[in-house]
C-alpha cells in the first residue's frame, strides 16, 4: 500500500466516524445536552492607530462641522444676450464644494426649461440658454455638499437678431478687413 492510498484511507476513516458520532447524538434526541464551547478570542483593544483610520473614513456631513458655513452667491457674468442661443457664464462661489447648479428659463414656446451648469475653472460656471427678444428671465439655483443652497432671478436684456443679409455683409467685411491687414 503506498502513502497516498494510505492517507485516502485514513481521511475517509474519519469522515465515516464523524458522521457516526453526529448520528449517535441525533438518535439519542433533546434528552442529551451538547455543551460545547467554541474558544474565540476577544478582538485586541484598539490602537491609536486605528482611532486614526477610523476618522479618516468617516463620511464628512453637516452635522460633523459648525452651521457657520454661508450658503453660496451667485454672480451673473454675462449682462446682455442674443437672440438665439447663449452661452451664461457666472460665478459661483462658496466656503464648500458645489455639487448641483441649475438654471431656468422659459423657452420661445413658452416651456420651462432646466439646464445644468458646467463647471469652466476656478468657481466660474457655464450654461446654454435660448434667449428671446425683449429680455429673458433666469434663474440659477446652486448648492453646496452641506447642503446649504441659494438662487437668484435675473432678468436681461435680449438683442435683436440682425437679418440674414446683414450678417452675412458682416462676416465678409470681417474678412476683407483681415485680409488687408495681413498684406
Amino acid at each position: 500500500m503506498t502513502k497516498a492510498n494510505f492517507y485516502k484511507r485514513g481521511q475517509t476513516s474519519l469522515f465515516l466516524m464523524l458522521i457516526l458520532i453526529l448520528g449517535h447524538l441525533t438518535v439519542l434526541g433533546s434528552n442529551v445536552k451538547v455543551n460545547a464551547q467554541i474558544f474565540l478570542l476577544p478582538p485586541p483593544p484598539p490602537t491609536p492607530d486605528n482611532k486614526i483610520r477610523n476618522e479618516e473614513k468617516m463620511i464628512p456631513n453637516s452635522k460633523q462641522y459648525s452651521s457657520q458655513f454661508q450658503p453660496p452667491t451667485i454672480d451673473l457674468i454675462t449682462k446682455e444676450l442674443r437672440q438665439g442661443k447663449n452661452v451664461i457664464r457666472m460665478s459661483v462661489t462658496s466656503e464648500a464644494q458645489i455639487n448641483y447648479c441649475k438654471i431656468r428659463f422659459f423657452k420661445q414656446d413658452a416651456t420651462l426649461k432646466t439646464v445644468d451648469c458646467v463647471k469652466d475653472h476656478g468657481s466660474m460656471y457655464k450654461g446654454l440658454v435660448d434667449a428671446k427678444p425683449p429680455y429673458q428671465i433666469l434663474e440659477v439655483h446652486a448648492r453646496d455638499i452641506y447642503g446649504d443652497s441659494t438662487s437668484s432671478v435675473k432678468s436681461l436684456r435680449v438683442i435683436p437678431a440682425l437679418p440674414i443679409q446683414d450678417q452675412i455683409w458682416n462676416l465678409l467685411s470681417g474678412l476683407m478687413a483681415s485680409m488687408r491687414s495681413i498684406v
